[in-house]
């Protein structure tokens, strides 16, 4: 039986009901917000794809403007993962790090999703931020203990601010966006009514990046009328992490 009611940041398809729920000032008061910064890490990285090619051969390269868009899209994950967590009432003994983070998961399915990047020299690159929590307990992801070890020693450890980490980074972030607000998510500016499908991987027409979401099985899909629901004080359930 599917969800009666929905969860806040937490996006299902919907059986029979559309989605207006996501853009709901109750759902999330700041998606814009979030939305946006993601955007201009976006427009930032196709200025970098002129002085880097998007090439397995520069998967490598760091610098110092890699590194501060790296730690742009490690920052806003986590500021998300957050969100998520406290819009539930999740709260912590102490500050919140990615052993916090893991528990989103499962709400979100983020290890499912994938991300493309179509402009790679050596044909489509798949991205899968989050493979390694294809888990029932914790395990690292690898480009964000590499974030970790630059930010605390970036004497030492700078080469980790490279390409590679940076295009996991971004599409981690764009699947934790997704993942709360669905096709929504390609703009700040504009409610998106329609996005390309491309053999189920999609997209806005300018958005670097294409995603192939997570399909959810019925019984945890949502069904319900917004237009009513949301008069409801008690219109949202939560999860329980």
């Amino acid at each position: 039986m599917a969800l009666c009611k929905p969860y806040k940041r937490i996006y299902r398809q919907s059986i029979s009901s559309k989605d207006d729920y996501l853009t709901d000032f109750s759902y999330a008061y700041d998606r814009l917000s979030y939305i946006h910064s993601y955007y201009l890490i976006e427009k930032d990285i196709k200025v970098l794809f002129d002085f880097i090619s998007p090439n397995e051969k520069n998967e490598a390269t760091f610098s110092h403007r890699i590194y501060e868009l790296f730690f742009r899209c490690c920052t806003e994950f986590e500021n998300n993962a957050i969100a998520i967590l406290k819009s539930n009432g999740y709260s912590s003994a102490s500050n919140m790090n990615i052993h916090d983070y893991f528990k989103i998961n499962t709400a979100l399915g983020l290890n499912h999703y994938e991300v493309r990047l179509n402009v790679w020299e050596n044909g489509r690159l798949i991205l899968k931020p989050f493979e390694e929590w294809d888990s029932s307990t914790f395990i690292p992801l690898s480009w964000y203990r590499d974030y970790n070890k630059v930010k605390h020693n970036r004497s030492q450890d700078f080469p980790l601010a490279n390409f590679k980490n940076l295009l996991a980074s971004a599409a981690g972030l764009l699947i934790i966006l997704y993942a709360q607000y669905a096709y929504h998510s390609f703009s700040p500016y504009n409610v998106i009514d329609m996005v390309n499908d491309n053999d189920h991987f999609v997209s806005a027409n300018d958005s670097l990046f294409e995603i192939k979401p997570f399909e959810w099985p019925d019984a945890e899909k949502y069904d319900f009328d917004w237009s009513v629901l949301k008069h409801d004080p008690y219109a949202f359930e939560t999860f329980n992490f």
